[in-house]
């Protein structure tokens, strides 16, 4: 399943993480400031009993 979402924002953030993590083909909608971050360092997930990055 390919998923779009909109918005890189805290909770935009959080589901991308964890539907990349399950498998899903996830595309995240970055500009300005926030794309560059993520390109440069990836979508990184901190659970409080792991960390994780997703590129």
């Amino acid at each position: 399943m390919k998923i779009l979402i909109y918005g890189a924002g805290v909770i935009g953030s959080f589901y991308a993480a964890l539907l990349s993590g399950a498998g899903h083909d996830t595309t995240v909608y970055a500009r300005g400031k926030r794309l560059d971050t993520l390109k440069e360092s990836g979508l990184l997930m901190n659970t409080g009993d792991s960390f994780f990055r997703r590129r």
